[in-house]
This record gives C-alpha cells, structure tokens and sequence, in this order.
C-alpha cells in the first residue's frame, strides 16, 4: 500500500488488489472516539444500556488496568502475593458529537460502583472513518 498525496485533507492509497481509494476526510459531520476502560462485572450492563440508546457498535478488548487502586494483597499457604493488575474491558466507540454526551452519561451511569476501580473514560475528536467494505465515510461509516 502506497500513500500517494496527502493534500489538502484528502489521502489516494494505492492497494494493489483493489486500485486507487481516496479517501476524502470531511468536516460535515463531527465524531468523537469514546474509549472506557470498566469493570469486568459492569459490562453487561453497559452494552445493554448502550443498545437501548441505540449505540450498536463497538469494538471490545480484554486488558488489565494497574493503578493504586488495583494493587491488592493475597495471603497463599502463608506467603504475600502482590496483584499489581485488575481485569478489564476496553471498549471503543465513535459516534457523532451530538451522541457523545448520551453514551458518556451511559456508561457513567451503569459503570459506577463509588468504590475507587471503577474506570475511565477518555474521548478524543476524530477526523475521519471509512468503512473498508463499503467506503463509506464519516457518519455514514459508524
């Protein structure tokens, strides 16, 4: 795959199997990435919740979160173990910008237990999405 020109926000790759793409990144709809790192037990309840307000897509990862709060002492056959790291899911959506404050008070909503391990959640903008299948770009892709 070769990058041809990245001009003025537009990319033309060149794929041999497929030929020339260009891939215009657009401004007419706004995105942002949502990125949640929660509980393990919580996330059944997040992606149900995610559906009902019609968030249906997603990507999901397993992870291991290590932060003061995950750090825990176990006594085995008398001996200290240290578990420096906690289970997680990662998931990641991107949405309009107009969806991003539904699905934050979402997660929110179902991801808090008020006890310190309870996550985080990032968002970032994003200048654009193509869907490799279809081509298509921006919102039509999510």
């Amino acid at each position: 795959m070769n990058v041809i020109s990245s001009r003025s926000r537009s990319v033309f790759i060149t794929v041999a199997s497929v030929g020339a793409l260009k891939f215009e990144l657009t401004r007419g709809a706004p995105l942002k990435k949502i990125e949640a790192v929660v509980r393990t037990s919580r996330f059944d309840d997040i992606v149900e919740r995610l559906r009902l307000i019609g968030t249906l897509g997603m990507t999901v990862s397993e992870v291991h979160g290590m932060s003061p709060s995950t750090t825990s002492v176990t006594v085995v056959q008398g001996q200290k173990l240290w578990r420096l790291s906690a289970p997680r899911y990662q998931l990641m959506v991107v949405v309009r910008d107009e969806d991003a404050p539904h699905v934050i008070a979402a997660i929110m909503r179902c991801a808090r237990t008020d006890a310190p391990g309870d996550g985080i959640i990032t968002v970032t903008d994003v200048d654009g999405v193509m869907r490799i299948r279809t081509g298509e770009v921006d919102a039509e892709a999510i």
